[in-house]
């Protein structure tokens, strides 16, 4: 895409989105110095559009800077103020910097100022979740289901919540009553079985992703989630029959590394690491793959020690 975009740029030098294009994909390959020099000629060229500043937090964003994140995103309020992203930038940066209280305040100010935006609770929502306080999340829950009663993805957080506080009972009603309710959101019916899974309740798990593959066979997320049930439950056969039946790309990195895992239980730690070893000889600017395989390197070799 550098290459395709480096070409569109040559041939129409001053629209904004070859640089755009071209920032984007050396960020995604973790060339972050380019990407910053992409976006700031951005800048000069069209200093009234944000996608150039945007550009620059999503850098520092992928290098989890969140000191520069946070100095960007107040350069971006100050320029764009009519939009809610810079809050949302900006509060997510002080909770990674664990400055709580100014997070809370950037949500809280983006609730107020945007009120159909569902982003301010969820901020909210996230900056709980990130101090482990899950009666502050359930609470902020609460009043996001109150207040945007249509955004279904607070009712299943809201289950999460009493997941963590440890109310399995209620939770696991919680969520059976939520599919009943949304029978097209197939996030109550995971949100139980992942509850299942980490009361490892592994049996009880997978029926309940069976189930919800059944309903919504195109949601490649739920397939991944049902083959790693299995592979706890040690059964790599129906975890691959899985994999063939209902996920897409078996090409993707993603998919690749689920493969392998799948392997590892049907022919041995040897097997996994030489597949490993191929991947990332294929793909060794990947960071997914460099690091799952320095891993299995390392625990493979304790477990001999």
């Amino acid at each position: 895409i550098i290459e395709r975009a480096t070409a569109f740029r040559e041939k129409f030098p001053h629209m904004w989105q070859s640089y755009w294009w071209v920032g984007q994909s050396y960020k995604n390959q973790y060339q972050y110095a380019p990407a910053y020099a992409e976006f700031e000629k951005l800048i000069e060229l069209s200093p009234r559009i944000h996608q150039g500043l945007e550009g620059l937090i999503n850098v520092s964003q992928h290098e989890n800077d969140w000191q520069k994140t946070a100095e960007l995103s107040k350069q971006f309020i100050e320029q764009f103020p009519h939009m809610w992203q810079g809050y949302w930038w900006l509060g997510h940066a002080h909770k990674n910097l664990a400055e709580y209280e100014q997070a809370e305040q950037q949500f809280a100010h983006l609730m107020k100022a945007f009120p159909q935006n569902h982003y301010g609770i969820q901020g909210l929502i996230d900056t709980a979740n990130h101090q482990a306080n899950w009666q502050s999340a359930l609470a902020w829950c609460d009043a996001g289901i109150e207040l945007l009663p249509k955004h279904t993805s607070f009712y299943s957080q809201r289950g999460t919540a009493l997941v963590r506080l440890k109310r399995f009972d209620e939770a696991e009603s919680y969520f059976l009553a939520l599919s009943k309710q949304f029978p097209d959101d197939p996030s109550p019916l995971t949100g139980l079985a992942s509850m299942y899974y980490t009361l490892r309740k592994w049996e009880k798990s997978i029926i309940t992703l069976q189930k919800a593959l059944l309903h919504f066979p195109k949601q490649e997320h739920i397939a991944r989630q049902l083959i790693n049930s299995y592979l706890i439950y040690n059964e790599p056969e129906d975890a691959l029959s899985i994999f063939n039946q209902y996920l897409g790309n078996h090409d993707s990195i993603t998919n690749q590394l689920l493969l392998a895992r799948i392997y590892q239980i049907q022919h041995g730690n040897g097997y996994y690491l030489d597949t490993l070893e191929a991947l990332y000889e294929k793909h060794p600017e990947d960071i997914s793959v460099a690091i799952t395989y320095a891993n299995a390197l390392i625990n493979l070799t304790l477990e001999e020690v």
